[in-house]
């Protein structure tokens, strides 16, 4: 098991200093290699991503306009960026709401943001050691079977005990006494 700040690299076990992103570690089991995940920072919004090559799955934070909240598809590493339809570079990285013509009348970013392919896996790999989320704003507990909340007051050595205990485990978050078991 590797003990993960989101997109920063990931010491061993052995060294377990405790990150904190907004109070939440993230903890990956390694199989075959550590997979990572990039998150978008809070309210820049999907024209703006720093690091074009690590773009992953997120939701475009500027809830102020009309793709608020939407999910935006990532960027493909070493891709050209399109500026238009009909790129060599693909479809512009954008909101799903935008290729289905759903998000109203933007102003159109497609200069600012990558070409996209999406991938849909539950850890993107960036390399050796790196452990990140998808979706900074991930509701894993939704439904889907994405995530099991232990409930009550739990401490990191028992959410890190419940992950290498369970079968289903990917990883886990733990933050403020949370913790959300990856499946």
């Amino acid at each position: 098991m590797l003990l993960a700040l989101p997109c920063a690299p990931v010491p061993r076990l052995r060294a377990m200093p405790v990150f904190g992103r907004l109070g939440a570690v993230a903890l990956a089991a390694a199989a075959g290699g550590a997979w990572a995940r990039v998150p978008v920072p809070q309210g820049r919004g999907c024209n703006v991503v720093l690091d074009r090559a690590s773009c992953c799955l997120f939701a475009d934070g500027r809830l102020s306009t009309v793709y608020g909240g939407q999910d935006c598809v990532p960027s493909r590493e070493g891709a050209l960026f399109s500026i238009g339809p009909g790129d060599a570079g693909g479809t512009s990285c954008q909101p799903r709401c935008w290729a289905t013509g759903g998000c109203g009348d933007g102003v159109d970013q497609s200069e600012r943001i990558g070409a996209c392919g999406a991938d849909r896996e539950p850890w993107y790999l960036l390399g050796a050691e790196r452990a990140c989320r998808a979706d900074s704003d991930d509701a894993t507990v939704d439904g889907r079977g994405t995530a099991i909340r232990l409930e009550g007051e739990v401490d990191l050595a028992r959410c890190k005990e419940a992950c290498a205990a369970s079968p289903v485990c990917s990883g886990v978050e733990y933050g403020d006494g949370t913790c959300e078991i990856w499946t």
